[in-house]
């Protein structure tokens, strides 16, 4: 046996209009019979953004234990909701949830385009110091196009990720305190790779010589020993860095256009202690430094093979 429920064009314009439905025998079947249409109810369609009816879509009234789900034509309806501001909440897995605020007035109609990602796919890319090709952390990621904006930021290797975006034409803005920022179109069309190498707005320079202390009337050079560079954020994360270099022949060391932070300096060199300090690099500052490294004090091991002495006169005598 087949049924058949016809509309009439009043009833299907009253529903458009978000007006209360006839409450003859069709609109009963339709809405769920008299009692539903007596009470506060909320009802509409959920599309995604191509227009297509969603079915499975999860509806909830926030802070409350109200929920339904759309049938398969996208259609849902919430019965008995007490009038006054709703907040309507449409949620589906591979979908963002979408929230409708607004004011309930006994029965109301609520359409809801909800964001979902079938087709959706991927940019990614780093984000370096383009002097000393360093990964930067913390750098701020804006995407922005097709009506939406998105943000991250890059990690301590200096990579980001936006997933499950659409297609589509994109601005991506790189964006750090001490960097100039940088812009660049991105065209999606399934997986775009993005890299960036962004420049110190003022940078700072940092050089010197390395002398080690021998003994001698004067301090000397130390050829070859290793100069590490660490920078740390004010809240004491490292967000440059390490960076390396050696001195050379005269014990000369320098770094160029570093970003203008708090660094841990470390010179390490064969047959001296270990030299640590700290460095505060001020915008568009050129430091020099000469740290002077101590002789390692040698350590001396004894083996006793014999537990007596011979004296002169050849007695052996105990120790």
């Amino acid at each position: 046996m087949i049924f058949s429920i016809l509309f009439s064009p009043q009833m299907f314009n009253e529903i458009q209009n978000n007006d209360k439905p006839d409450t003859g025998p069709i609109s009963n079947q339709l809405w769920g019979g008299e009692s539903s249409l007596e009470s506060p109810s909320v009802f509409g369609y959920v599309t995604n953004q191509d227009g297509v009816l969603m079915g499975g879509v999860n509806i909830s009234l926030d802070g409350t234990e109200h929920y339904t789900h759309t049938d398969h034509i996208g259609h849902y309806i919430l019965k008995e909701i007490s009038v006054g501001t709703i907040n309507l909440r449409a949620s589906k897995t591979g979908c963002n949830d979408t929230v409708v605020s607004m004011e309930h007035e006994g029965w109301t109609r609520i359409d809801i385009v909800i964001l979902c990602y079938s087709d959706a796919h991927e940019i990614f890319g780093s984000v370096m110091d383009i002097n000393t090709q360093i990964p930067l952390s913390g750098v701020t990621m804006t995407l922005s196009g097709e009506g939406n904006i998105f943000t991250t930021s890059t990690d301590m290797g200096g990579e980001y990720s936006f997933i499950d975006i659409l297609e589509g034409i994109y601005q991506l803005e790189a964006n750090h305190n001490l960097y100039d920022s940088h812009e660049i179109e991105v065209i999606l069309n399934k997986t775009a790779i993005a890299s960036f190498v962004l420049k110190v707005t003022e940078p700072a320079n940092l050089s010197g010589d390395v002398l080690g202390r021998r003994g001698t009337p004067t301090d000397e050079p130390i050829i070859g020993a290793l100069i590490r560079l660490e920078g740390y954020s004010t809240s004491g994360d490292l967000v440059f860095g390490p960076l390396d270099t050696y001195t050379d022949s005269v014990g000369h060391y320098s770094f160029t256009d570093l970003p203008p932070i708090d660094y841990t300096f470390t010179v390490i060199s064969m047959g001296y202690d270990v030299f640590n300090t700290q460095i505060n690099l001020a915008p568009g500052e050129d430091k020099i430094f000469d740290p002077t490294l101590v002789l390692h004090a040698a350590e001396v091991e004894f083996e006793i093979v014999s537990s007596t002495y011979v004296t002169a006169g050849g007695d052996s005598m105990p120790l």
